[in-house]
């Protein structure tokens, strides 16, 4: 195994943060992902809408 560089971090971040996403939204319901169980107005479904 190679010791990353400085640029592997920042390159990787996109790719752990949607596996991040896709595991926060796996075994949910539609309408579990669209809920906004918080003071925030960003629901699950916002987020991946955003992000992409």
């Amino acid at each position: 195994m190679t010791t990353p560089d400085e640029r592997d971090v920042p390159l990787g971040l996109p790719a752990r943060q949607r596996a991040a996403l896709r595991g926060a939204l796996s075994g949910l319901t539609e309408e579990q992902a669209r809920s906004v169980p918080s003071a925030s107005s960003m629901s699950l479904a916002a987020l991946l809408r955003w992000k992409y």
